[in-house]
């Protein structure tokens, strides 16, 4: 096996863990904004905070780790993708 074939998948996954990662700090940095915005769509606002930046950070840390990189992305995509179609429907609601 070659070592582009072995380093790459590393890499990508160091990739997609940095935004990950610096997505999470992000609403750390600014929570009342974040909880606004959560808020503002008729969401419980602590709950998806915290679950927000639990994934986030914590989907993160494990792909940067490499553990069980499978679930923990498939994870990251369930938590991640129906948070913003909640926030399009409440505002098609509201």
């Amino acid at each position: 096996m070659n070592t582009q074939s072995t380093y790459l998948p590393a890499f990508g996954r160091l990739l997609i863990a940095v935004i990950f990662i610096i997505s999470g700090l992000g609403k750390i940095a600014a929570p009342a904004m974040t909880q606004g915005y959560i808020g503002s769509v008729g969401l419980p606002a602590p709950l998806f905070y915290l679950l927000a930046i639990v994934v986030e950070i914590g989907g993160g840390i494990l792909l940067v780790v490499g553990f069980q990189t499978r679930i923990v992305g498939s994870k990251s995509m369930c938590c991640g993708v129906p948070i913003p179609g909640d926030f399009d429907l409440g505002r098609l609601i509201g």
